[in-house]
């Protein structure tokens, strides 16, 4: 057996970190993917094993599958394998899982690591997907996210589950825990760049933790206004025509409060400045910040404009589209 699934990055537009904290956020999915490939191999042994490779992100690691519901890791040192072992365990204890045969991995992702862009909520979809399928389960969309968003805490140790539904879902969400909205988004032009200084999510989003613990009647006003700043988001992408220049004072304003709780980086600003001063109608930070992304709002004339000078302020620019598809499975043989 043979079996192909994939699943969509995302950029979160508006929300980020005050999701955490029971506020909405705004995430659509974007035209990069990771691919997760599983080839079952019948060695003939009572001994079963996952060989994983990335070689991408110059990976590989054996992870001991064995009868009972204990997942046994071996040479590994990265997230990655704990979090694929983290999703083996939680589907054999909730769908009583079995994979008969030995199984190869391999990872292939478009996604930049680090970048603030969703990449292991990717992986862990595609992951999950991949292997219901060879163990000849049938899984919701729904129940997908569920198990991938297990492994994100592994990632990210209190992640918002926003990565794991959009990258499951496609499209573009409304997030707030525990609803998620579906809903339809016109047609914009966003140019992402990449700062190419990687960090860990789940160091930042502590950092945000124990600021909002040590002065709660500064944070937790400013997290009110950025639930604010959302649902007025949501009214603008939904409410035809669209007014491109509102949307963009908004990327602006978020990304002054995302300033404001100690996220951004000088690497991102001047990314963010030179975007605006090129003619981007807003940019802001995407994701964790403290390095990884951020995201220009622009019209399709500035492209260039906008491009060159993320470039030349260091950054990487990238331009994206909205992706509807969400996770895709494919059983080739």
């Amino acid at each position: 057996m043979k079996v192909k699934a994939s699943a969509p990055a995302k950029v979160i537009l508006f929300g980020e970190h005050a999701v955490v904290y029971g506020q909405p956020a705004i995430a659509v999915a974007i035209d990069k993917r990771a691919t997760v490939t599983l080839t079952s191999k019948n060695n003939n042994t009572e001994k079963k094993e996952i060989v994983l490779k990335a070689l991408d992100l110059k990976l590989e690691a054996t992870i001991n599958l064995h009868s009972g519901k204990n997942v046994i890791l071996a040479n590994h040192h990265d997230k990655i394998v704990e979090a694929t072992a983290k999703i083996i365990e939680v589907m054999k204890e909730r769908h009583d899982a079995d994979w008969p045969e030995s199984m190869e991995i391999t990872i292939v992702s478009q996604i930049p690591r680090g970048a603030g862009l969703g990449s292991s909520a990717a992986i862990s979809v595609a992951s999950t997907a991949a292997l219901a399928t060879a163990a000849g389960i049938q899984l919701s969309k729904d129940e997908i996210s569920s198990i991938a968003f297990e492994a994100e805490r592994i990632h990210h140790g209190t992640p918002s589950g926003i990565d794991n539904t959009i990258s499951t879902f496609g499209g573009a969400v409304y997030f707030k825990r525990p609803e998620v909205k579906n809903f339809s988004i016109p047609s914009f032009s966003l140019i992402i760049g990449d700062t190419k200084k990687e960090r860990e999510t789940k160091k930042v989003v502590l950092g945000v933790k124990e600021r909002k613990e040590r002065l709660p009647h500064i944070y937790n006003p400013l997290l009110d206004v950025f639930g604010n700043l959302v649902d007025e988001a949501l009214q603008v992408l939904t409410t035809e025509p669209l007014e491109l220049e509102t949307l963009g004072h908004l990327f602006n304003v978020n990304q002054g409060l995302l300033n404001a709780i100690g996220v951004s980086s000088l690497e991102l600003e001047q990314l963010i400045w030179a975007s605006r001063n090129a003619g981007a109608l807003g940019a802001k930070l995407t994701g964790a910040g403290a390095g990884g992304s951020m995201i220009a709002l622009i019209e399709t004339k500035k492209e260039q404009n906008v491009s060159e000078a993320i470039k030349n302020a260091g950054g990487e620019p990238l331009t994206v589209s909205i992706d509807t598809k969400g996770v895709i499975t494919e059983e080739m043989e």
